[in-house]
């Protein structure tokens, strides 16, 4: 009796570990939360979000040339391969990125991945005083450059980031036309990749203002990988003008509110790099930018849980 009683409880215990191994590898993924929560606030009702749609722009028309950071001319002088140890590293990221977009969207992305050559660049065409962590030369469109800086202890932290970041633009997101907020949206799917992946991010403070509001798009919108990576090369900005073309403007009337979008966000872009020299409170900008978004995020009709990630 005393036997079986043994017997049983080693059972048990085996269940109770097999059970835990299972619940680790199912759910370890997803133990990050990304780095898009700035606020505990808690709102008591969802009123808000029932009322007509509108959007409010309170500032004139502005307009100022967008950064054209996505096809990025790197004029790489000097280069060398990888090491086997980071190479390493760069599959697992890259198994990382396969998994996230097929289990969130059903998309496969491998094939593209199978074609990209990781190389670390020591020298590059970089303005004064900026330091070009990455990017991919226009005239070797599968050759993913890293600068070596990533390689040393000031920098290596960075390095998940980079790459993924650097990867997603690879693979699609780079439409020149959507300005920062590309960045952003490129940003934010890095920090979402990495955080389910369980691996710590760190998201750049330069695109700060633009990831914000991505994170809140990419919440409601899940056609963007489609965009992206099946149809290439298509325009976020438009596909909000287009959405937002008869929501009424209070205050002031602009007529695209995807380029007034832009146009704000290049401004917040400088606000985030410290070199912001306008005449007006940025705050303005922030309160537009975010409006246009929600409008934006409120013609999917977003349920609870949407709605309070957004706010």
């Amino acid at each position: 009796m005393k036997k079986r009683n043994i017997f049983n409880v080693i059972f048990i215990v085996f269940i109770i570990a097999f059970i835990a191994v299972i619940y680790f590898f199912t759910y370890a993924e997803s133990k990050v939360t990304d780095n898009g929560f700035i606020t505990e606030e808690v709102f008591s009702d969802y009123d808000y979000w029932e009322h007509d749609n509108q959007i409010s722009i309170v500032t004139s028309d502005i307009h100022i040339e967008t950064i054209d950071a996505g096809e990025l001319d790197l004029e790489v002088t000097e280069s060398e391969k990888v090491s086997t140890k980071r190479q390493k590293e760069i599959e697992e990221l890259q198994k990382g990125i396969v998994k996230f977009f097929k289990k969130f969207y059903d998309i496969d992305v491998s094939e593209k991945l199978q074609k990209q050559e990781v190389r670390f660049f020591t020298k590059s065409n970089s303005l004064p005083g900026s330091i070009t962590m990455g990017g991919v030369d226009t005239n070797n469109p599968n050759v993913l450059n890293l600068n070596k800086c990533l390689e040393t202890k000031e920098y290596t932290n960075l390095f998940k980031n980079t790459y993924v970041h650097e990867t997603l633009h690879q693979l699609g997101i780079r439409n020149i036309k959507d300005g920062v907020l590309m960045e952003g949206i490129t940003d934010a799917y890095t920090d979402l990749i990495l955080c389910y992946m369980g691996n710590e991010s760190f998201p750049t403070p330069n695109y700060f203002s633009a990831r914000q509001l991505a994170y809140q798009i990419i919440k409601v919108d899940r056609d963007l990988p489609y965009m992206f990576f099946i149809e290439e090369n298509q325009s976020i900005i438009k596909k909000i003008s287009e959405k937002l073309d008869n929501v009424p403007r209070i205050y002031e009337n602009i007529s695209n509110v995807g380029n007034a979008l832009t146009d704000r966000l290049e401004i917040l872009s400088t606000v985030d790099n410290n070199y912001y020299n306008g005449m007006n409170d940025p705050y303005f900008y922030a309160f537009e930018a975010q409006d246009i978004v929600r409008a934006y995020c409120q013609t999917f009709n977003p349920n609870k849980e949407q709605i309070d990630y957004i706010r």
